[in-house]
């Protein structure tokens, strides 16, 4: 009875979501009321070399080449890219009884329920790339994955360079056991954090964001983003850390929301599997789920720093290159390459976790529905229930309600 309740209400909410982002995007489109962040696509070499610029030249040049809007193409690219990502985790996680839209949580899959569009940037796309690498490890030979698979991270670093951290970790493990050269994985390593380098000595001038706006202006309505061009990198990193750190009105609340939130999401994500299917779900299962969310965090603390103050977007690159990596090597695998006393700790944190906040159905679901995410903004408590599921399903009434093309 338990089950069909929540099946009931998991297919209630996917449905609602899907009919909120139809809206979403016809309004969108037949206003042009886009979202400041959605210039970032845009970003391309009209002006010369700069960094995150690949994407928007390649809309660029389509556009030129064949008259079809960078607007649309960008949206189609947004909308596949998130569609690549969910299908993936829908078919992978099936078989362990996971419920539909428990894929959904704010932390999860985001976009569409807190942000509107605000999957429309590169979070997806750039997340996609990375399932893309993973797909292929399992396919191809050692050397030709090698080749195509770092062709595909330069590219990447390319369009947005804080993937450097987000793939880092799980591409040295990837192409250890993949090639079993150590040598080879610290070349391929130096590579991609001479990428990563090169794109940051690379922030753009003046002139630059001049020309660059010149190019998307006839179908951009608002510069948004773009206006960052011209700011050095030392520049960019001393804002984010101001408004990280030392902005207190802001960062105080956002970072222990912040706290609350990534704890959250490691419970729900190492338990939530495990819930839902015992029989499948062992011990180890759950010690490799938390290895990955740890690996994920550790190398994302730059970003966390000094290079973005959107946690909401940390929460997403962890979740899902922790699914994405689970569902490529198990912790059975990697349990040889792990230091025994990691493995240990893992396995007390879980035994600790059992007995004093024992998980269930009720407690992940709970989390799905309450926990949210506050941004660097500082929106404090009301900003983490309102990001919340729970804080969706209000927005997507007041939506209904408020409902004109």
């Amino acid at each position: 009875m338990k089950n069909k309740i929540i099946n009931a209400y998991i297919y209630s909410y996917a449905s609602l979501l899907v009919i909120i982002a139809s809206y979403k995007i016809i309004a969108l489109l037949l206003h042009k009321n886009y979202m400041d962040a959605f210039a970032d696509l845009f970003i391309n070499y009209q002006g010369g070399f700069i960094r995150r610029g690949l994407i928007g030249s390649l809309l660029l040049s389509i556009y030129q080449i064949s008259g079809i809007s960078p607007i649309a193409l960008a949206i189609v690219l947004s909308i596949a890219a998130y569609s690549f990502i969910f299908l993936y985790c829908l078919s992978k996680l099936k078989p362990y009884n996971y419920g539909f839209a428990f894929l959904t949580p704010c932390y999860l899959l985001g976009g569409i329920g807190i942000y509107g569009l605000g999957y429309m940037r590169r979070d997806y796309i750039i997340l996609s790339a990375f399932l893309l690498i993973t797909f292929l490890w399992k396919r191809l030979s050692a050397r030709l994955w090698l080749y195509i698979s770092l062709f595909i991270c330069i590219i990447t670093i390319l369009c947005y360079e804080p993937f450097l951290f987000v793939c880092l970790p799980y591409f040295a493990i990837l192409n250890q056991l993949k090639c079993q050269k150590v040598r080879t994985t610290i070349i391929v390593l130096f590579i991609l954090l001479l990428t990563f380098t090169i794109c940051c000595l690379y922030p753009g001038t003046p002139i630059a964001k001049k020309q660059i706006w010149e190019s998307t202006r006839s179908f951009l309505p608002q510069i948004g983003t773009i206006e960052f061009i011209g700011r050095n990198s030392m520049e960019v990193m001393k804002f984010h850390f101001y408004n990280n750190f030392i902005r207190i009105e802001h960062n105080v609340p956002c970072l222990a929301i912040s706290l609350v939130s990534v704890i959250g999401m490691t419970y729900y994500l190492t338990n939530g599997l495990y819930v839902f299917n015992k029989d499948k779900f062992q011990v180890n299962d759950r010690k490799g789920i938390m290895f990955y969310l740890c690996l994920s965090y550790i190398f994302q603390i730059p970003m966390f720093i000094c290079l973005s103050t959107d946690y909401s977007r940390i929460c997403t690159y962890s979740a899902f290159t922790t699914i994405i990596m689970f569902t490529t090597i198990k912790y059975d695998t990697l349990v040889r390459y792990i230091p025994n006393k990691i493995d240990k700790k893992l396995n007390s944190i879980i035994e600790f976790t059992d007995i004093v906040f024992k998980p269930t159905k009720f407690k992940i679901f709970s989390i799905m529905l309450i926990i949210g995410i506050a941004e660097w903004t500082g929106g404090g408590i009301g900003q983490f229930i309102y990001s919340s599921e729970l804080g969706t399903i209000i927005k997507c009434i007041k939506t209904i309600m408020n409902f004109h093309l």
